[in-house]
Formats: structure tokens, sequence, C-alpha cells
């Protein structure tokens, strides 16, 4: 077996000297497209992605979960001595239990995909940046998200699991580096941010004044401004908008990261890596910032006790409001959560679900309903409140909606992970160049914004496919307005919006790729019967050409409409009365009845 050279990422600072040297590349993100000219000249070979195995992907992630519980256990219980603080378990998973899940689940993926190539090939040698662990480390779980995409972050996490697992199994060799350090200079930038500090100013200001007894607290809603100020209206209170400022930067202290777990784990064990990793890895928000942090909250003004806090995103990376509202959890505030995005209730597994349903109070669904679970009501999908059918052109263009995901895995859901969405890619090329050239004339691909370094651009130029392309810049409502057919490509938000504003939808995904739940698959079926989804790309293409020039007839049809309804009642419902039907929904679950609702409305309006 031939010697090879381990490269671990896209970094080519850490590729040999000598392109003629063999290499193995641990994976499809080290070889970025635009670099195909370097690469392909090179002697070498990739080890394959060991969660195509997708049934190894379920049951990692239920072993991941596992250990996750009881490493969230040992962690809350350090960080109360460290901080001299006594702070339950549900406060501590508030505020960095996003960030353990995505570091194991990102961990865990890095150190196999090693094991791996080690245990399975011939390798000489490895070549790793040498820079300082504080490079690792980030402030907070916004600076974590801006890492973990990047190649630099993953290649010195890389050469540190070499050091602690490997150094005696494989030839380390540091090279000296400079961080890479963005800065942006934009002085129209600049202007937005203080236009936007300037507002924030005065919104604070009017907010401290009237909102000292609020009972209940909305921030990042998903719900549209207009609807979310009148719903706080008729919950009778003066409607505010709240935004929070980052967390600010800390200085690490290297020596409060010298702690370790009371259990280890066996040597050559995940469990040993993730606990040796989490200390010196930890935020800093957590650990060196956390004093000021926790301070931060109580200089506010926020309300005392509200009711309840009602969010969809900002338990996420949010550090200041996360502080906040697990402190006012552990009292008698109730957290609740609105879905905000699709996937949620249909797919097989997702640790975002699973977070958000752990600590919610209540989580509000956009339909569905669990059993199981009885945290999780009915509601509606915020994101159509104020939506109603969509205008499209009968005589215009097929629109597909694309997406993209990291190169580098993070939280474990039901999707593609990392490489596979090459195989994602593949599909879209294949359904295009199975339809016929006078309705391909006619599509327009709308490619996902952020590209984390697909090159999807480039792929697409490359394909000889002749199809108009955009960037993920024009306004996606503007697009459908010229669009007689809509085409979703991945289970997400999209084709649920589409459906429930009746814009005609085709939708097709890999199953193997996007695994549903029973519920779900109960669900899928009315769609697939009506050919609305499918689950390969020519099956799709094979339909919008039959349906092509007479799509009213087919989309208009009563078995068409009907599978329609009922599913967006089960997944992307809607209100007659949106804002009544919330707040009914609200008063019930903090045990505030109509009739005292009515009273408060009654007292803003003699107020106003």
């Amino acid at each position: 077996m031939v010697a090879r050279t381990l490269i671990t990422t896209a970094d080519e600072r850490t590729w040999p000297p000598d392109a003629t040297e063999p290499v193995l590349f641990l994976g499809e993100w080290c070889r970025r497209y635009t670099r195909r000219e370097v690469w392909n000249l090179m002697d070498f070979k990739v080890v394959p992605f060991h969660w195509n195995d997708r049934k190894k992907l379920m049951d990692d992630y239920l072993i991941l979960q596992n250990l996750y519980e009881n490493v969230l256990v040992e962690l809350s219980t350090k960080l109360n001595e460290l901080h001299k603080t006594n702070h339950s378990l549900k406060y501590w998973r508030i505020v960095l239990g996003p960030w353990l899940g995505y570091f194991m689940h990102i961990l865990f993926d890095r150190w196999q995909m090693l094991k791996f190539a080690i245990e399975n090939y011939n390798i000489s040698k490895v070549y790793v940046l040498k820079k300082d662990i504080s490079f690792c480390v980030p402030n907070d779980m916004s600076s974590f998200i801006e890492k973990f995409v990047c190649d630099e972050w993953n290649e010195s996490i890389y050469g540190l699991l070499l050091k602690l697992c490997w150094v005696d199994n494989i030839k380390i060799i540091e090279i000296p580096c400079t961080i890479n350090r963005k800065t942006n200079t934009n002085s129209r930038f600049q202007l937005k941010q203080l236009l936007k500090k300037a507002i924030h100013y005065f919104n604070l200001q009017y907010n401290r004044l009237l909102s000292k007894n609020d009972l209940f607290f909305f921030i990042s809603s998903y719900i549209p401004l207009r609807t979310e100020l009148k719903l706080q209206i008729r919950l009778g209170q003066f409607p505010k908008i709240w935004r929070t400022n980052m967390a600010q930067q800390s200085e690490l202290e290297p020596s409060k990261r010298e702690w370790v777990f009371s259990k280890s784990g066996d040597k050559n064990t995940f469990e040993h890596v993730a606990r040796n990793f989490i200390p010196k890895h930890i935020p800093a928000s957590y650990l060196e910032g956390y004093k000021n942090l926790s301070q931060i909250p109580k200089k506010l003004k926020w309300p005392i006790s509200p009711l309840a806090v009602f969010t969809s995103n900002s338990f996420y990376s949010n550090e200041i409001f996360k502080i906040w509202v697990a402190n006012k959890t552990e009292g008698k505030t109730q957290l609740i959560i609105g879905q905000h995005g699709g996937h949620y209730g249909i797919s097989k597994f997702s640790f975002e679900e699973d977070h958000e349903t752990t600590i919610a109070d209540h989580w509000l669904s956009w339909g569905w309903r669990n059993t199981k679970n009885p945290k999780i009501k009915p509601a509606i999908n915020f994101k159509t409140i104020e939506k109603k059918y969509i205008k499209y052109n009968p005589n215009g263009g097929l629109l597909m909606v694309g997406m993209t995901l990291p190169r580098y895995s993070y939280q474990l859901f039901a999707a593609p992970i990392s490489s596979q969405w090459l195989e994602y890619f593949k599909e879209q090329k294949r359904f295009a160049m199975a339809l016929p050239i006078n309705i391909r004339k006619k599509m327009l691909v709308r490619l996902h914004k952020e590209d984390y370094g697909w090159d999807q651009i480039e792929r697409w130029k490359d394909s000889k496919i002749k199809i108009n392309l955009d960037e993920g810049k024009s306004d996606i409502n503007s697009l459908i307005r010229k669009s007689r057919l809509y085409l979703s490509t991945y289970n997400a938000t999209t084709y649920l919006e589409s459906l429930s504003l009746n814009m005609p939808t085709i939708i097709f995904w890999k199953p193997e790729h996007w695994e549903l739940n029973m519920h779900g698959k109960k669900y899928a079926e009315l769609l697939i019967k009506e050919k609305i989804l499918h689950f390969t790309p020519e099956s799709a293409a094979q339909h919008v050409t039959k349906v092509w020039n007479n799509l009213e007839k087919w989309w208009q049809s009563k078995s068409v409409q009907k599978a329609r309804l009922i599913f967006c009642e089960e997944y992307s419902a809607s209100f007659s009365s949106p804002i009544d039907g919330l707040a009914c929904l609200i008063g019930k679950m903090t045990n505030k009845s109509s009739n005292a609702l009515n009273k408060n409305n009654k007292l803003i309006k003699h107020s106003s």
C-alpha cells in the first residue's frame, strides 16, 4: 500500500510542498472546486465519508445525545462550582446547550474520520499549522458558528486531535503560520451600524418607560412585526420591539481551563476525547466572561416578572437573552418557543428540535402535534400570517430553489451531511437534464446565498447545462410572481410556504438523505399520490413536462387541492383570525383568561 501524506482541510498551507507526493484527502471538503487545477494533478485518494451509512448516522446521533446529557449534568455542576452559583440544569441547558450539542457532534465527526483514515490507510505524515490554542476558542455561540464553517478552525481541531490520539501513530510536522483575521472597513457598513445603534437607543428609552410590569416579552418571534405589535396590544400591553447587543469579547485565562471532569472515559474512546476538549474549548462567555455577562441582564430594564417570554430563535446565539431568560425560568416565567422553519415534526431526527422542545415550557408548531410530548402545541405558520394566496404568472417560467450546507458537518439532523451535498447537487443537474429544452430555457435556478466554499456558480457554469442562475440576491417574492411553477428540492421552509400560499409546487428530494418520521411519512404519501412530491429528479421532471402546458388543470383539481389543504393543516396551518388565535393560545398556556385579556385591552385603549 502506497504511503500517503494526510490532508485534513482545503487550507493549502498544509499540503505537501512536493506536488508529486501521494496524498490522502480526509474528505471532499478538502477539494475546493475552484482549485481543481491543483489537486487534479496530484496522486490522491479521498477517504469515504463515514455518515454515507445513514443507519450509522442515526445510531451515532442517539449515542451522542446520551453522552451529551451525561456531560451536560457534569458540566453544569462544574460551572456552578467555578462561578459559585447554584443554577439548575435547565438554566445551563439554555445558556450553553446549543454550543455543547454542536461541539460534540462536530468533534465526533472529526475524530471518527481521522480514526477511520489512520486505521485503513498507510499514512506517512501530516502537516499541521502551529497556532495558539486560543485561536480555537470562541467567545460565544455566534463566534463559534463563524468558526466551525472555516478551513482554519477545522484544521486546528484536526491537528489537536492528532496530537492527543495519534501522536505515536503518525508523523506530525508543525509549520509556522499567520492567522487570517477579517476586518470590515466599509464606511457604508459602519454608517448602517451607527444608524441601527441610534434607533436601538431611542427604542430602548421608550421600552424602559413602559415595560416594568409587562406580562409578555417578545423577541425575535418570527412573527411579522406589524402582527407582533398588534398581538402585544391584544395581550393587554403597550407594544415594544426588543433587541440586544452582542456579548462583549472576553479575555482568555488558560489557568481557568485546567480543570477536568470527574469521569474521563477509556483513553481510546470518543468520550475521553470529548471530556478532554470541552474544558479547553468552552466559549469564553461561559467561563472567563461569565461574571460580567451575567450582570448585563440586570441592567437592561426588561420586565421584572413576565408571565411568558416568546421567541423563535434568540435561544441559540443571543447570549444576553439566554442568561436573562434562563434566570427568569428558574422563577415562574414560562418560555414559549415558536417554530422557526421547516423540517420540524416531519423529519426522523434533529438536535435543534430536541433541544428546543426540552428547554421550552410550551413549543408552538406550525400545525403538527406530538402525542408523546404535550409541550408541543399546534399553532400557525408564522411566516405566512400576513400573506394571501400568491399571485404567480400562469405563463411564466420554472423557479427551482436550491440550498447549501457547510462543507464541514455541524449539528446532526435528517439532511445531507457535509460532502453529501455533492450528491444533492448532482440531483439538481439530473433534473435539469431530464427536462425538454423548451422548459429548461424557462428555468431559473435560485442559488443559496451562502456558498460555504462549494463554488455553486462555477459548478453550474461548467456543467454545460444552459440555464439561468440567480445568486440568491433577488427578492424571492418577485421571482415567484414571474413564475408559473415553484420547484422545491429539500425538506425545509420553502415548500411549506408555497403550498400554504397555493403556489403550484413540485418537490423532489432523496429520501435516504431526508429521512421522515412515521407521522411525516403518512402525510408525505398524500403529496406523493398527487405527484407533488417525488423521490427522484427524473420523476419530478417527467411530471413537470406533463403538466407544463396545462398546469392549472392539474393544480386546481379537487384531489390535488384536497391533499394540499390536509398537508398544510398539519405542517403549515393558518388561523382565520391570527391575532385572536395566538392571543387565546398564549393566554391559555399562561392561565391568563380571555376576560383578563379583554380587560387589559380596555386599559390599553383608555390609556392611549
